[in-house]
């Protein structure tokens, strides 16, 4: 041995060592790609039928419980919703109902016949249109129900314009009063004082449906006796179409002399007549 050098003893290679998932030393050494497993639709890779599992019959039950639970809440609200509005209008009704009976009573006149107020009626009796003067009492009415403090709001009493000059209602949209006197049978309506409800088809006429068949029906039952053609409470007599649509089923007569209430017409549209002859005499 030269100086300054050590010898050094040769040991063996441990290639022959492998650990339990049978990977030498050597292999431990090396760089390996990651493992990346076939694709389950590869020819000849592994299956895992957790991969390809769908719903089970329990799930899907489950998923249509819970839909069948929405849906039936959706309704459930719809009808809480409509429900509301018909005992809104017939709380709308009973108001108006009490400020003309009212008014009658404490100056034996009708409001918009009367001669005591601003824009006097002629006092004969029955509530005059269309037009202007006398023939303006239909509208007329509710300004003097508001001037003599039968109702809190103010309406102009107006003739050319309903807007403004009576009553809407908060229960449904666009939809107005109006008071009138029909002096004849006409159809199923029966002579006397009358309160005209429903959307205004033009500036002054306000025969045009914008209650739902159903809750029209409703508000029938509440006040009256659920029958369209008959008592005080009535839809129009009106065959023409675009006053009531899909409003009414088993008709006869022009104008009708029979009809139904078609609860089942979604789309319907009633307007609704009130003789209130009976609460005034």
């Amino acid at each position: 041995m030269k100086r300054g050098f050590t010898l050094l003893k040769k040991l063996p290679f441990p290639e022959s060592r492998r650990d339990s998932r049978g990977i030498s030393a050597i292999d431990n050494n090396r760089t390996h790609p990651p493992f990346i497993p076939p694709h389950r639709g590869d020819r000849g890779g592994y299956s895992d039928d957790r991969l390809r599992k769908g719903f089970t019959l329990v799930e899907l039950s489950i998923v249509l419980v819970i839909i069948g639970l929405l849906i039936g809440g959706i309704l459930v609200a719809q009808s809480m919703v409509d429900s509301t509005k018909v005992q809104r209008f017939v709380g709308e009704v009973n108001q108006y109902m009490t400020a003309i009976h009212n008014f009658k009573t404490k100056y034996n006149q009708l409001p918009g016949d009367s001669t005591r107020f601003t824009n006097p009626g002629d006092n004969d009796g029955r509530i005059e249109y269309p037009g202007s003067g006398v023939a303006g009492e239909w509208t007329r009415a509710w300004a003097h129900l508001s001037e003599s403090g039968e109702l809190q709001e103010t309406y102009t009493g107006g003739t050319t314009n309903l807007e403004g000059s009576v009553p809407e209602s908060k229960a449904f949209k666009d939809v107005l009063y109006t008071y009138i006197y029909l002096g004849n049978d006409w159809g199923f309506l029966k002579p006397g004082q009358l309160i005209v409800i429903g959307k205004h088809i033009n500036t002054t006429w306000n025969a045009l449906g914008g209650i739902s068949p159903a809750s029209a029906l409703s508000i029938d039952t509440k006040i009256d006796d659920g029958l369209a053609d008959a008592g005080s409470l009535t839809t129009h007599v009106l065959t023409t179409s675009t006053y009531q649509t899909n409003c009414l089923k088993n008709t006869s007569g022009s104008p009708y002399n029979s009809g139904d209430y078609a609860p089942e017409n979604v789309d319907g549209n009633c307007p609704l007549i009130y003789n209130i002859n009976d609460l005034l005499y």
